[in-house]
């Protein structure tokens, strides 16, 4: 299990074994539209969460709220303009359409910590994919 504390990621280990990975962008926020139409190009399943917002929030961030779900075989994908999730419910081995989905997140969203700041590293966890040799991956 993760836990996020002021953008540093917390992994308490044995506590649930699924598959869960946090990626990171530093620069430049993914236009989400631009991610959307990929995506469904693609063949995957895409949700768009906008979050509301009007003249009075005051919040920095406001305009950067809003992100996809996405999902794959297995795989499910939270991607905001600036971090990704992705997860399984269940832990299963990966088919090759929840592989493109993971290569899409890890392209797109680069980094393994929130900040340049070398503290609070995401590290994926293993994972088994679906095929005829039925390989393992770290």
């Amino acid at each position: 299990m993760k836990v996020f504390f002021r953008n540093v990621v917390f992994t308490y280990k044995g506590l649930s074994d699924n598959y869960i990975y946090y990626r990171f962008r530093w620069t430049l926020e993914i236009d989400l539209d631009k991610l959307t139409k990929m995506l469904l190009e693609e063949s995957f399943e895409v949700k768009r969460h906008n979050m509301p917002t009007n003249k009075y929030d005051i919040a920095l961030r406001r305009k950067y709220r809003d992100y996809l779900y996405v999902r794959a075989d297995t795989l499910v994908a939270a991607l905001s303009h600036f971090s990704a999730t992705l997860s399984q419910k269940e832990k299963k081995a990966f088919t090759k359409k929840d592989m493109k989905l993971r290569q899409i997140v890890l392209d797109t969203y680069p980094n393994t910590t929130s900040t340049p700041i070398p503290v609070g590293h995401s590290f994926e966890p293993k994972f088994e994919v679906e095929e005829e040799n039925n390989s393992s991956h770290s």
